[in-house]
């Protein structure tokens, strides 16, 4: 919500609420300029700026406005090629509906033919030959003026200023910090008490400099009054590198607002990144069976835990065995007449063995004696009663481990 206020109020502060604006053809030689606007408050005045030559003023009254939208033609009599602005000002001050780009006469229409010749300026004045942001600049060599003189400064596409210099008997006016930013294009005129026009200076670009203590919202530069739009002009712009400054490309405050809100939107996207990383990181994952065969052979030592029933040694299974012999629990059964049962071969058990190391208080396997008889194991259903025993199937325990034998390979029989 911060992110949002803040990036409403930044882009809020260029957004241009125009009451007063005007537009224009593109002129040609001796052709037509047809300017129209909207907004102000009258008298108004148009006037063209041709660079190092004469300010062209008219006054416009009421009767250029209909419905709200003025208008008005003038055929100028200015040669191919001359570049000049347009400044439109009304009743609220100078400049007040902006300031064209630098424009360039185009090629005179068929049949189009005028006198070219120019009015010489009223009076005359001088400029320094370098402009810096912030340092003294200044002006000489008005004494034909009346004085109070006014000087206006114009940046093309921009905004403009107004010096009232003190009366003097030097005729001369220092700007003691020439509060233009650097990289901006302007040309100055003058006007007298008697509005008799001065000259115009020619394009000058301030130079950079550390110093920005005299910049305020009121300074002249490229980019337009918040209170008023700038003007727009249908007439191809001047060529060459001046002319292009502070004319044409995009306007400053568009990139400014472009950039900052970019860096507002990445900013935002980072902090909701890192806030699901962070809720992924603390869910738990399931296990895997994989990883349960990991940890084996990460910890062999696991190995010897799992199996709760641990195989019964050798000795054990011995001495079992040769208690049941002898304590006459284990008896043989007759046999039928077709069932032989082979006697098995000592040699064969002598090669046979429990699954397990060998201890030496084990005994060695037993052959089996002459009167030994072999007990069959039959199915339930088979039973037989002999002599008063019962032969019963075999029960095993579920969780008894199978005895596993081992062949020896250096015993077996070939």
């Amino acid at each position: 919500m911060r992110f949002n206020i803040l990036f409403l109020s930044i882009f809020g502060a260029f957004v241009n609420v125009q009451g007063f604006h005007f537009t224009s053809t593109k002129l040609t030689q001796c052709g037509q300029l047809n300017v129209s606007w909207t907004g102000g408050q009258p008298p108004f005045v148009l006037t063209i700026v041709p660079v190092h030559g004469t300010p062209i003023v008219f006054n416009l009254n009421a009767s250029t406005i209909s419905n709200g939208v003025g208008s008005f033609v003038a055929r100028l009599s200015l040669a191919l090629n001359r570049q000049f602005l347009l400044v439109m000002s009304d009743a609220t001050g100078f400049a007040t509906g902006g300031i064209s780009p630098l424009m360039t006469v185009q090629p005179p229409m068929p049949g189009d033919i005028c006198n070219l010749t120019q009015p010489s300026p009223d009076f005359l004045f001088t400029v320094d030959p370098t402009l810096q942001q912030c340092r003294p600049f200044g002006f000489y060599s008005f004494s034909n003026a009346i004085q109070p003189v006014k000087i206006y400064g114009v940046v093309p596409g921009g905004r403009g200023t107004v010096l009232n210099p003190p009366t003097g008997p030097l005729f001369q006016f220092v700007w003691k910090a020439a509060s233009v930013p650097a990289d901006t294009s302007i040309l100055f005129y003058m006007s007298d008490a008697r509005n008799r026009r001065g000259g115009v200076s020619d394009i000058l670009v301030s130079g950079s400099t550390a110093d920005a203590s005299c910049l305020n919202l009121n300074s002249p530069s490229s980019i337009a009054s918040s209170t008023n739009a700038p003007a727009r002009a249908t007439a191809t712009s001047a060529a060459g590198p001046q002319a292009k400054k502070g004319s044409n490309g995009p306007r400053p405050e568009i990139i400014i607002g472009a950039v900052i809100g970019l860096t507002i939107l990445f900013t935002g996207l980072v902090l909701v990144l890192v806030r699901l990383r962070k809720r992924e990181g603390s869910t738990p994952s399931p296990r895997r069976p994989n990883d349960i065969d990991e940890d084996f052979r990460k910890e062999p030592a696991l190995l010897g835990q799992v199996d709760p029933f641990p195989p019964p040694s050798t000795t054990d299974i011995s001495h079992e065995m040769t208690r049941l012999s002898s304590s006459g629990h284990v008896k043989p059964l007759p046999l039928p007449d077709d069932q032989v049962v082979p006697e098995p071969d000592g040699a064969l058990l002598s090669s046979v063995s429990l699954s397990g190391p060998r201890t030496s208080n084990t005994p060695p396997p037993r052959s089996p004696s002459p009167s030994t008889r072999v007990l069959v194991h039959r199915d339930a259903e088979e039973l037989v009663e002999e002599d008063g025993i019962i032969e019963l199937p075999p029960e095993y325990d579920e969780n008894r481990r199978p005895l596993v034998f081992h062949v020896a390979p250096n015993d077996t029989p070939s």
